[in-house]
């Protein structure tokens, strides 16, 4: 029992007695006793007579081990992994073909891909072509409107001149609501940045719009 329901209770009984009755401080206890009490039950005090005098050991819970939701991978031959590789060259290829041609030329290529895709096996690859042209064509679009989201990327890389190998030491990038007002950004952290610059250090400066920074952010966080 609490000290205020105690009070509260104790308080009742010295008041002359009339018809009315307060039942708040009885209606408090009861709530207490049914929030605070606990009833054992036989099995619990057996459980605590046998832990006292040492009759057997209370039952310990049993530990189960935790399984992922994610399926387990399947194993990844090394005939699989000749595969992949040989796919991604020629992803590689057909990727490098799409992002020079023109919107005009695009556009064709995505018709042809989709209408060859109704009567091929390999549609779905031939939907995929038609997709990645799709892309392009609107990078394009909006590389000519200049409207859109923009961002403006800065990228500092130092240079192993023995091996001819880079390494991005950082990156810095910022949001704009228009190409042109990327550009200037652009220009601005160029100054800001050139003294970062040295012997063995480039630094690449680049206007994305969004279609084109999803591509890259993500070949960032890999």
């Amino acid at each position: 029992m609490t000290l205020e329901t105690g009070m509260a209770l104790e308080e009742v009984l010295k008041r002359p007695q009339t018809k009315i009755v307060d039942l708040t401080p009885k209606l408090n206890r009861q709530k207490w006793e049914r929030e605070n009490r606990w009833t054992l039950s036989k099995d619990d005090l057996d459980a605590i007579t046998n832990d006292i005098w040492r009759r057997k050991k209370a039952g310990q819970p049993r530990i189960e081990r935790a399984r992922g939701a994610a399926p387990k991978p399947p194993k990844v031959t090394y005939e699989a992994r000749e595969a992949i590789q040989e796919i991604q060259g020629r992803i590689t290829s057909i990727d490098n073909k799409l992002r020079w041609l023109s919107e005009t030329d695009l556009r064709g290529v995505s018709f042809e891909a989709d209408e060859i895709s109704k009567g091929d096996t390999s549609r779905p690859i031939w939907l995929g072509v038609a997709q990645l042209a799709d892309r392009y064509c609107e990078i394009q679009a909006r590389r000519r409107s200049g409207k859109g989201t923009w961002y403006a990327v800065l990228t500092i890389m130092r240079w192993d001149i023995i091996r001819r190998a880079s390494e991005t030491t950082a990156t810095f990038q910022k949001q704009c609501g228009l190409k042109a007002e990327a550009e200037e950004t652009a220009r601005s952290m160029l100054i800001e940045h050139a003294k970062d610059f040295n012997g063995e250090t480039s630094i690449e400066v680049e206007v994305l719009c969004d279609l084109e920074w999803d591509e890259e952010g993500e070949m960032r966080l890999l």
